[in-house]
Parts: C-alpha cells; structure tokens; sequence
C-alpha cells in the first residue's frame, strides 16, 4: 500500500495514513534524513505518522512491524525515535545493499537466514525420590538414597508423597537437588545459545522454552507440594525468586538471552496459578500475584502483577503478549507430565485462563484501594493496565469452563475483600469503567472480533449483585 497508487482523489489524507500503518502487517519507513527530522520534530504527514507507530508500539512493544530502511549519507544513520532501539535495513549508498535487501526479504516472506540443525537437548532430569510405600500413619515416605529420574511425572508423583507424608526434611533435600541442577544446566544452554542471535521470533521461543526446560523440575515440585493439600507445602511462592536469581547465571549479553531467567519465571507462575485455581485454591493464586519480586533492573520491589517481563512481555519470548499467551495454552502439550496434574488440555488451558483472570482482577482491586484514576480513554490517556487482557483471545469453550472455576471461588474473593478493607461500593461503581478500558484495548488490537468480554459480570457474580 503506497499513496501513489491507493490514495484516490477525495480520499481523507489523515485516516489513509493512520489504516495504512494500522492495518498492514509490516510497515517499511524510509529514513532519508528530511524524514528522520520532520519524525521527530511532528512536523506534517511524517509527524503523523510517527505519532501513530508510537502508538501501535506502546500497546505492543515487542512487535518487529516497523523496519527503519536507511537511505543516508552519512556513515552514522538516524532513525525516528520512536524506532531508535530497532534493527534496520541499510540500503544507502555503501552499503553492502545486495546482503541487506537479502535480508529484508528473507524475512518479509517468512524465510528464516540458513543455519544449523538444533542439537539434542543438553539436559538430565536427575532427582533424590522416596524408596516405597510407607504404612499408614507412617511419619515419612522416603529412606533410601538417591536414585536418577528419568521422568518428571515420577519426579512430580515422589514429590506428592513426600509432601502428603508430612516429611519436610526430604523435601527440602528433593528441592536443594533440583537447585543444584539449575546451574549446569543453563551453564550448557548459555554456552550454545548465548553469542547467537535466532534470527526469528519461532527459532527465538524454541531456543527460550529449551532453556526453561532447565527450572521444569522446580515446577512439577512446587505444583506436587500445592496439590498435595498439606498446608506447610501449598505456598510454594519462595521457588520464585529461586528462578529469577539463578546461581552464577551470567547477566551480561544479548537480552533476549539473559533474561531467560524471567521466561522460567513466566512458565513458573503460570503453572503455579492455574493449579491453584484447577484445585479451588484461589486464595494462594492471589498470594502469588500480589507477591513482591525483586526488579533488579528498576532496583526495586513491586508485585508479580505488575512485572511485565514476567507475566506477558518476557523479552525471551520476543516480548509480544499475543506470542507470549499463546507460548502458556501450549504448556501441556510442550510438558506431558502436566498430565499429571490435569486431566486433559482443555482442563488446563480453562485453569489458565481462570488465573489470568484472576490476576486481572487482582489489579483491578488493587487500582479501587489506591484510588487510582482508571481513564476512561486509555489511548488518549497512553494508559494500558499492567496486567494484559490478551488472555481473551481464547476459545469461547475454554473461557466458560475457565470462568465456572473463578465463580465457585466467590466466597474466597469476598473473604479477602474482607481482610484487606477495600470498599465494595467502590468496586461496584467503577467496574463498567475498567472493562471499557479492557474492551478498547482489545478492539484496537482485533478489530473484527465480536464485541464483550467473558468475564465483564464478574464483580457482580462474586459480590452476588
């Protein structure tokens, strides 16, 4: 789509510009230094349509819809602002233009660069499980020693009958062996992939989910110790930060490489939510998103919910909340041993969507107790809520069955209303407010999809309105 052929005479300038960026799948700018100037200075159509890719990468930041094509003199280009971290395309005089139009082509038309086959996976689930059945009324289920395991559904299975025995000294033991794997484990995956750039967003969240790979023994233990239903091993939130701060991880290279760590956090919490919600445990679901993580890029603490590189952006993932909700409601087909824990697929992905949900929820509370100002036009206010509604584009099915399990949940929700003082009236009075916002966002992402959101009714179903 250009001007000189699809902009007819009598067309409006401004809404041609403004659907042309919107709705192309990529959009080439053609950064002459006039261009760059007028970009970022918001002088005429240019200054336009910058303001308009500013938009569509605040509610997206990790798109690669915008290509900065560089036609320059100089031997230090400039691009607009607004694109200033992405990777362009030289074509000025100089360059070697023959590769870097290669380039761009290979991947306008989906053809990832020529590289390698992928090796077999580097890493050994290995793990200390219990000997046998213990008798009834047995105090512990475990007394022989360790033994390799080859197989995370067994490990998942040792560590339900550790937990349900009440034995918390071969717990810590079976949780102190899968930390002592972590970092071999991702020492070999950051010696393969870390001076690599994967080229594309699938090779990128193949190579990332290999690497989370690497906490899945963490996971299925803290998911045996929810299910267990011994309080002392239901919150399992401390493995967390276990995850984010792995031992001798290097910190230091590419981001999409160093922030795997954050990428096992996403799978993690995931995970740990939905089986939270899958077993009617909605109040340790919002322990873990209201806990506090450590931010060690903004040196700070704040809650699970608000950390974007955790639940929807991670940049392991190509930070694309569409990609990244989409990586979650394929969890347990990429980890069979989930079928351990549900009974099927569909069971899964409702538990998943009843957790992000859940954490929706949880922020929407916590904005009324701040007394947060929700805008009524997000767009025009450049406010999107931290937590992201992508977790709508889900099947119609999947959403109802995931729903029934947050409305069998109310007493729950209304308990903790209870404990943290928040003013139900509140609630009430601004909800129709927060799910416009919800709604618009969504409508500017997927245009054609049928207006309504599954869960606008739900303070009312919880509160009993």
């Amino acid at each position: 789509m250009i001007d000189a052929w699809d902009l007819r005479p009598g067309d409006d300038v401004l809404k041609f510009m403004e659907r042309g960026v919107r709705d192309s799948g990529r959009v080439l700018m053609i950064c002459t230094e006039k261009y760059v100037a007028k970009a970022n200075d918001g002088v005429g159509g240019v200054g336009y349509e910058a303001m308009i890719v500013t938009s569509e990468l605040v509610r997206d930041l990790g798109t690669a819809k915008f290509i900065p094509i560089i036609r320059q003199s100089t031997d230090q280009p400039a691009v607009p602002t607004s694109v200033a971290t992405r990777r362009y395309i030289n074509l000025s005089e100089g360059a070697d233009r023959a590769t870097e139009m290669q380039t761009l082509l290979r991947d306008l038309h989906l053809v990832p660069p020529d590289k390698p086959p992928l090796g077999r996976s580097p890493f050994v689930i290995a793990a200390p499980v219990p000997s046998g059945e213990a008798g009834e009324g047995s105090p512990g289920a475990t007394r022989r020693d360790e033994e390799q395991i080859e197989n995370l559904a067994e490990l998942y299975r040792a560590a339900v009958r550790i937990a349900a025995s009440g034995d918390m000294l071969n717990w810590r033991r079976v949780v102190a062996s899968a930390r002592r794997s972590l970092t071999p484990a991702l020492r070999i995956w950051f010696e393969t992939y870390a001076r690599t750039h994967p080229g594309d967003i699938d090779t990128l969240t193949e190579q990332s989910m290999e690497g989370a790979a690497a906490f899945a023994r963490l996971t299925a233990i803290a998911l045996a110790g929810v299910t267990s239903g011994r309080p002392k091993f239901s919150n399992q939130i401390g493995l967390l930060e276990d995850i984010l701060s792995p031992s001798e991880w290097e910190r230091s290279g590419m981001v999409i490489r160093v922030e795997l760590p954050e990428t096992g956090a996403f799978v993690y919490q995931a995970l740990l939510g939905s089986t939270c919600l899958y077993i009617g445990n909605v109040r340790s679901a919002i322990e873990l998103v209201r806990c506090g993580t450590a931010d060690r890029k903004a040196g700070n603490t704040m809650p699970l919910w608000r950390r974007h590189d955790i639940i929807g952006w991670p940049e392991a993932l190509g930070k694309n909340a569409t990609g990244t909700w989409q990586v979650a409601l394929g969890l347990s087909a990429r980890w069979p041993w989930l079928g351990e824990v549900f009974s099927d697929e569909s069971e899964y992905q409702a538990a998943l969507y009843a957790y992000y949900v859940t954490m929706s929820f949880v922020e929407y509370v916590e904005r009324v107790r701040a007394k947060f100002e929700i805008p009524e036009d997000p767009v025009k206010a450049h406010w999107w809520p931290d937590v992201p509604v992508f977790f709508e584009i889900t099947a119609d099915e999947i959403k109802r069955q995931g729903y029934r399990l947050i409305q069998a949940e109310k007493d729950a929700f209304r308990s903790w209303f209870s404990e943290i003082k928040v003013d139900e009236d509140q609630l009430l009075q601004l909800w129709p407010r927060w799910i416009g916002v919800q709604e618009r966002i969504l409508a500017q992402e997927h245009a054609f999809r049928r207006p309504g959101l599954s869960f606008d009714r739900l303070v009312y179903d919880v509160l009993n309105k």
